[in-house]
């Protein structure tokens, strides 16, 4: 019998996650629709930071930063706020980090990964 709440559920797959990743992953996040983590390498992060930068210049896109620590692990996060993703907490932020977050997170291990795509996307 699994007797695993959804928090440790989710936390559990967070930590899987963590442990699977590939040297070329750069972005990690709560895909929704698969109910996974998954990671972003270089070129996936690129693509999706041409679609935000179209989102942010026509102010369909809110953009917030933060840090948090998980395992001894620190995350340089980016929250991207749309009308549709802001409708509910995102999954991430509420069984990892223990925070009402809405809108979309992205954990980024290296503070200059995150600072590249805040500088692709203009954001001072």
């Amino acid at each position: 019998m699994n007797t695993l709440t959804t928090q440790e559920r989710v936390f559990q797959d967070y930590r899987n996650a963590v442990s699977d990743r590939r040297e070329s992953e750069v972005a990690l996040t709560y895909f929704r629709q698969h109910q996974q983590f998954g990671w972003l390498n270089h070129v996936q992060l690129i693509q999706q930071m041409h679609i935000w930068r179209d989102l942010y210049k026509q102010g369909h896109l809110d953009v917030s930063i933060g840090e948090h620590m998980v395992d001894e692990n620190i995350y340089y996060t980016l929250i991207l706020q749309t009308e549709e993703a802001s409708a509910y907490p995102d999954i991430f932020g509420l069984f990892v980090f223990n925070q009402i977050i809405f809108g979309i997170l992205y954990a980024f291990p290296s503070k200059e990964n995150r600072r590249m795509v805040l500088n692709f996307l203009s954001v001072t």
